[in-house]
């Protein structure tokens, strides 16, 4: 995994009920911005499904419960999202796109994160919950996924994690449960799993099939 440089670029406010502020909206906050760039977004509700193809920090500026945006479609080559309520999921489609200290459902009932077409993405701190399918999904040749002190609980989600089809994932002392499975690994995934906490499964806290790899640690 990269890094991604926070110094420079200029801070710009973005909020729908108060004023003076820099943008009301977050599409023309980015269209009007410039790569490596951060948007802070004031408490509201952001009802707009936004595609990220430029490097940004885009950020809450209040407790994330009362920043909310629908989603994020990210092809960002660097992305950092953080502190937000999400209620619509993200794709991340290439580049590399960190979340973190993030609240995340869909209520779509699709996966919350998806992975897909070698991109990468980072998810640390974040909490989990509301799908009838995954919480993250992996996908795909040099697709990789890096998961650090999160808590997935999808409800009657069909399982936490599921990295397939050569994708591959790190997972870290992440709390997983109310689901089918916690971690599914298939499809000629791989995945190391280390420092998990696995309770309340229906089915099992971590499979893998046939033609496919796990590292279990801790």
């Amino acid at each position: 995994f990269g890094y991604i440089m926070e110094e420079g670029g200029s801070l710009y406010y973005i909020s729908e009920r108060r004023y003076p502020v820099d943008f009301q909206e977050l599409g023309e906050a980015i269209s009007k911005t410039r790569s490596g760039d951060k948007l802070l977004l004031e408490l509201g509700y952001y009802n707009v499904i936004q595609e990220l193809n430029t490097n940004r920090l885009i950020f809450g500026d209040a407790d994330r419960r009362w920043v909310k945006v629908d989603g994020f479609i990210c092809r960002a080559p660097h992305a950092i999202l953080r502190n937000l309520t999400i209620d619509h999921g993200i794709q991340v489609l290439a580049g590399e796109t960190v979340i973190e200290d993030c609240e995340l459902s869909n209520r779509t009932g699709d996966p919350i994160v998806v992975v897909d077409n070698g991109a990468r993405a980072i998810l640390r701190r974040c909490v989990f919950s509301d799908t009838r399918e995954e919480a993250v999904r992996a996908i795909g040749a040099n697709t990789r996924v890096y998961m650090e002190e999160c808590h997935v609980y999808p409800r009657n989600g069909q399982r936490g994690v599921t990295v397939l089809r050569g994708a591959s994932a790190t997972i870290i002392n992440s709390h997983f449960g109310k689901c089918h499975v916690g971690v599914s690994i298939t499809e000629g995934g791989s995945a190391i799993v280390e420092g998990c906490h696995f309770k309340n499964f229906r089915l099992f806290g971590v499979l893998c099939s046939r033609q496919s790899d796990v590292t279990l640690n801790g």
